[in-house]
């Protein structure tokens, strides 16, 4: 009899016990089965990130694109004929053959003869530049001493070669596009021979005179559209001052007139 009362107590604490612990199973189960491992966590994090970058990187190429498509855009009109480029400037050598006279003596206006210059010189500007000259000349048939009008002779040199070297500078101003009118103001240095006067003392003609001269003159210069090229016309008038052989001073006029090719480096 007591045997089986124990036996009955037993099966009740049993049964008891037995009912919390198969409920926390069952809340372990499904726990389990509703929980998700930390690296799907961690990934699902990380594509929702790279979505909204993308979304992000879109709605900005977009919104950039309207603002290039609401800018206004500048029309350069072009020539039918093209562009005209600037003309060149800067180093320069040029090259000019005309006509030669000089002023004075028994005839008044010399013989024209050839006249050659040969010039280097730099721009600074679009109508300025300065330059270094040699020029070469000759005068022809006209006495500057004794002359004798019943024979027709002349104690010195009638007919003579003049050469100039010289540096000068130039300015003007832009009459139309490529078209330029220049001033030009020359010193340096003359040799007429043989002399054009001779030594009073024992008639001697010397075999040259030396002397210094000033000059001025115009240009009209004309860039052309072959490139580096220009052509234009020269008129230049010198004064020449050359010490006598003998005491005193020569003075001699000069007029030179020449059309020229200039070449830009």
């Amino acid at each position: 009899m007591g045997s089986v009362r124990f036996g009955a107590v037993a099966a009740v604490v049993l049964a008891a016990l037995g009912a919390p612990m198969a409920r926390a199973q069952s809340a372990g189960a499904a726990g389990s089965k509703d929980a998700k491992p930390a690296s799907g966590i961690a990934a699902d994090k990380t594509a929702a990130g790279s979505a909204d970058l993308v979304d992000r990187s879109s709605k900005d190429s977009k919104a950039s694109a309207n603002l290039a498509a609401q800018a206004p855009v500048e029309e350069t009109a072009i020539p039918a004929n093209g562009v005209d480029p600037r003309p060149r400037r800067g180093t320069y050598a040029d090259l000019a053959l005309g006509f030669f006279t000089t002023l004075g003596g028994q005839a008044g206006v010399s013989n024209g003869q050839p006249f050659l210059s040969m010039t280097v010189g730099r721009d600074f500007n679009e109508v300025g530049a300065v330059f270094l000259s040699l020029g070469i000349g000759a005068s022809s048939a006209n006495c500057f001493d004794n002359y004798t009008a019943s024979t027709g002779a002349c104690s010195a040199a009638d007919s003579f070669g003049a050469f100039y070297l010289e540096g000068g500078l130039q300015y003007g101003v832009e009459l139309a596009n490529r078209l330029r009118l220049l001033g030009k103001l020359v010193v340096g240095a003359t040799q007429l021979a043989p002399g054009p006067v001779a030594n009073a003392t024992d008639k001697s003609v010397p075999d040259s005179l030396l002397g210094f001269h000033g000059g001025l003159g115009a240009s009209l210069d004309y860039d052309t559209r072959l490139d580096h090229f220009a052509v234009g016309i020269d008129i230049m008038a010198r004064y020449t001052m050359a010490s006598r052989p003998d005491s005193g001073s020569f003075g001699l006029v000069s007029l030179a007139a020449m059309p020229r090719i200039r070449y830009v480096f």
